[in-house]
């Protein structure tokens, strides 16, 4: 019973997601996708660490090149990257600075191992914005 109702709730946002949100329904679904993504509200950032962690682990496996990144675009970005297939948002948020904090946690987590090509910890670059969100990103080879 509470997995049925789970899973009507995943359900139901899927389905926001991919076709009422028009700032994801019109992203590329064969190289951007959306099957991770956590909007950001206002979970205690130790419970949002934990779940972007729970994500990547998912996507990333010992012999496939990643990157985590931040964006205010993700079509844009992506298309600054010619050596990776797949693009997975993360996290989306109103919240630069949430944004920013998650994407340095994760770089200092996952930058020493050997596949990882965020070349050192903590947040780097500028992120600007299309529609005043900001995401978290990870890019596979």
């Amino acid at each position: 019973m509470i997995g049925d109702v789970i899973a009507g709730f995943a359900l139901a946002k899927l389905v926001y997601e991919l076709v009422l949100n028009r700032d994801t329904a019109n992203i590329e679904r064969d190289k951007i996708f959306v099957d991770y993504l956590v909007e950001y509200h206002s979970q205690e950032f130790k419970t949002l660490k934990s779940m972007m962690t729970k994500r990547i682990n998912k996507i990333i496996d010992s012999n496939r090149r990643f990157k985590i990144g931040k964006t205010g675009d993700p079509e844009e970005r992506f298309t600054k990257y010619s050596d990776y297939t797949a693009m997975y948002l993360l996290c989306r948020s109103s919240d630069m600075g949430i944004i920013e904090s998650l994407e340095c946690y994760l770089n200092n987590k996952y930058y020493p191992m050997p596949n990882c090509d965020n070349v050192k910890g903590g947040s780097a670059g500028l992120m600007t914005n299309k529609h005043s969100e900001y995401f978290l990103y990870l890019v596979i080879e």
